[in-house]
């Protein structure tokens, strides 16, 4: 994941999709993208199938090395 999204800062951007699932079986789908030339990460999470959640979450934050434990921090800060 976090090759491919280095990969798409240096290039023309990328996006990765991936999907969980709550202790229920109820999936949550993340979405990482990353433009060129920018610092930025946005991950939104799709929880509009969670009986228990509900709707998006949107979030960009300035991720200068990307990780998983960076992206994972910006998704869960706000």
């Amino acid at each position: 994941m976090i090759d491919c999204l280095i990969a798409g800062r240096n290039g023309q951007g990328a996006e990765y999709v991936l999907t969980v699932f709550t202790t229920d079986g109820d999936p949550i789908t993340l979405y990482y993208r990353v433009q060129p030339g920018t610092e930025d990460a946005e991950v939104f999470v799709d929880s509009s199938e969670d009986r228990y959640g509900g709707g998006w979450q949107h979030r960009t934050c300035r991720v200068v090395e990307l990780s998983a434990d960076a992206l994972n921090l910006c998704r869960s800060s706000g």
